[in-house]
């Protein structure tokens, strides 16, 4: 899949870019920008058994990304983060 940031700010950003991660058949569901340089994001694999989902967070504008919690059993469609560390 994709893993690509759009900030969700009045000016444009500048630094992110796309990147190709992979892992096959994982869906990207949720980017959510902290600031420049702190960006969330969620994905999901699903099989016919059960439902697999990672977050993954950036420090430094995208061009890292760090897999900081995965499992399963839940689809995580939507992700928000008041400050860098509560979620």
């Amino acid at each position: 899949f994709f893993l690509f940031a759009v900030a969700n700010y009045s000016s444009s950003q500048t630094g992110w870019q796309s990147q190709i991660v992979p892992i096959a058949n994982y869906s990207l569901t949720s980017v959510y920008p902290l600031n420049q340089n702190i960006c969330f994001a969620t994905s999901e694999h699903n099989l016919a058994t059960e439902n697999y989902y990672s977050i993954y967070k950036t420090t430094n504008s995208g061009n890292n990304w760090l897999q900081i919690s995965n499992g399963s059993g839940w689809f995580l469609r939507n992700i928000k983060f008041v400050d860098s560390l509560t979620g």
